[in-house]
């Protein structure tokens, strides 16, 4: 899994600024808006296919009550969903020396919260991880 987060923080570094970025948790001074990214339930499809669930939380408290910048930051990172050139997470094939991902969004969610002074998106993807070969 550390190989799968390494490469899922470096790309989305390459969407966002990456003092937006974090995964698990975000420090407590960190200015909105941000995203944080984890990993949900994984299931084994066989020997060297693994789909994971990726979670995309973007949050802001924007001033003027707007979500027009928190739905920006999430659009940068989750694109036009091309299959053959996608400009972000929805369609992407990605790959490094350990693994090959294909990531497909699921859904895109907004999330209430008690205080009206936040704002939450969710953004859910299937990630198929794909174990490199090694040559001999």
């Amino acid at each position: 899994m550390i190989a799968l987060r390494k490469l899922i923080n470096a790309y989305l570094e390459t969407k966002i600024s990456s003092d937006r970025v974090y995964y698990e948790d975000a420090p407590v001074e960190t200015v909105p808006p941000y995203i944080i990214f984890t990993f949900g339930p994984a299931t084994q499809l066989d020997e060297s296919v693994e789909n994971v669930i990726l979670e995309i939380n973007g949050w802001d408290v924007p001033a003027d009550n707007s979500t027009a910048a928190l739905e920006q930051l999430m659009e940068d990172i989750d694109g036009d969903g091309d299959l053959t050139d996608p400009s972000g997470l929805n369609q992407l094939t990605l790959r490094n020396d350990d693994i090959s991902i294909q990531v497909r969004r699921e859904t895109r969610l907004t999330v209430p919260d008690e205080d009206k002074t936040i704002k939450h998106k969710l953004y859910t993807y299937v990630v198929s991880v794909y174990e490199q070969e090694t040559a001999i």
